[in-house]
C-alpha cells in the first residue's frame, strides 16, 4: 500500500510504523467480519510478522503479533464466499483507493474470500503475545 494511501486511513500510519512496514496479512486469521443493515460495520484480522530467519528446527521467526480491526461505514458493495466450519486464513488482504471511498478485499487461502467497497475506513490494532 502506498504511503499517501496509508495517510489516508486514520490509524494505518501508526500501525505500519509499529509493524515496521504496511502488510499483506499473509496467513493472518480472519476472526470476524460484521456488516450492518445501516452499513457500518468492522473486520478484525489476527496476525504476525514473519522474520526471514528460522530457529533451530527451521521455521520462520514470527514477531509482532497483533489484532488488527478495520471499522467502516458506508459499505456500498459486499460480495463474500464463506466456508461454515473452514478456518478463515486469508492469503492477502488489499485496500485500494475508489472513487467515494475505499475497495477492501481479503483473498483467502482457506475459507473466506471477500470484498467490500465502503465510504470511510480507519483501522485500530492491538500487540498480542
Amino acid at each position: 500500500m502506498s504511503p499517501e494511501l496509508i495517510a489516508r486511513i486514520p490509524g494505518a500510519a501508526e500501525f505500519a510504523d509499529w509493524f515496521g512496514h504496511f502488510p499483506r496479512f499473509h496467513d493472518a486469521n480472519v476472526e470476524d467480519l460484521a456488516v450492518r443493515l445501516d452499513g457500518r460495520g468492522h473486520l478484525r484480522v489476527r496476525g504476525f510478522r514473519m522474520n526471514p530467519e528460522v530457529d533451530e528446527k527451521g521455521y520462520f521467526i514470527l514477531d509482532k503479533h497483533c489484532v488488527v480491526i478495520f471499522s467502516f461505514e458506508g459499505v456500498t458493495n459486499l460480495e463474500m464466499d464463506i466456508e461454515d466450519e473452514a478456518p478463515k486464513i486469508l492469503y492477502g488482504l488489499e485496500i485500494k483507493e475508489c472513487e467515494g471511498g475505499f475497495e477492501i478485499e481479503l483473498q483467502g487461502s482457506v475459507g473466506i474470500d471477500a470484498f467490500l467497497r465502503v465510504k470511510s475506513l480507519r483501522m485500530e490494532f492491538e500487540a498480542t503475545a
